[in-house]
């Protein structure tokens, strides 16, 4: 969000409202309420894009929004990280499987 530049974005857990405020010549200034609501909010974040993200966290879910001027919506992890998620899946599904098993040698007496 292009005219988020500059802006200190904030929100609150209990009502899930965003806000944004300027700060300029030692004032704050231009406080303006985003678009959207979301409950059970914990922080904020930046993609590598500039995109500003939102993380939520309630007894059994938790998400991660991206905002935008179309409002707050789910983010979607890109297919690149889907594909490395897989794979390491993989890798440590195979060195489990192949790891050696090792018993517990029996001593005759």
């Amino acid at each position: 969000m292009p005219e988020l530049f500059g802006k200190y974005v904030f929100g609150d857990q209990v009502s899930g409202n965003i806000w944004a405020i300027g700060y300029a010549n030692g004032a704050f200034v231009g406080s303006k309420s985003l678009l959207g609501n979301l409950p059970s909010l914990v922080g904020f974040g930046e993609t590598v894009d500039g995109e500003i993200v939102a993380t939520r966290y309630s007894f059994g879910s938790t998400a991660l929004y991206r905002l935008g001027s179309d409002g707050v919506r789910p983010a979607v992890p890109e297919p690149a990280s889907w594909a490395l998620l897989i794979a390491g899946f993989a890798m440590a599904g195979g060195m489990l499987r192949r790891r050696p098993v090792y018993q517990a040698a029996r001593r005759l007496v």
